[in-house]
């Protein structure tokens, strides 16, 4: 699992969207941010180094392997919760091609299996 911190100049809370300027397709995306996410971001304090969350990726790897043994799932990956997060956008009546605008998906092949 690779990390980039977040950065505060990736986020446009006017605009509510965040830029993820390494995604997994090795480009740059900007996705929206719904408004609980930017409530949430509004109360984040940044870090010592400027990032968003002030979490190292070993820290993360450790509190993954937590959650997911706190909930009995230990073969949850986090490409699951992308997965979810596409079957949400569905049940809140986006289009295939606005859920592929948020999820990154390239082909829309992928959605056959939501």
């Amino acid at each position: 699992m690779r990390i980039y911190p977040a950065r505060p100049r990736h986020i446009d809370l006017k605009k509510q969207t965040v830029l993820l300027p390494d995604s997994k397709s090795g480009h740059s995306r900007i996705l929206p941010l719904s408004s609980r996410a930017v409530a949430a971001v509004r109360n984040l304090t940044i870090g010592i180094k400027g990032k968003v969350f002030s979490i190292g990726a070993g820290a993360l790897r450790y509190q993954w392997r937590a959650a997911r043994a706190n909930i009995g799932s230990p073969d949850l990956r986090i490409h699951d919760l992308r997965h979810e997060g596409a079957s949400r956008l569905f049940e809140k009546g986006l289009n295939v091609m606005e859920a592929s605008a948020v999820t990154g998906h390239k082909t829309l092949e992928r959605f056959s299996n939501q």
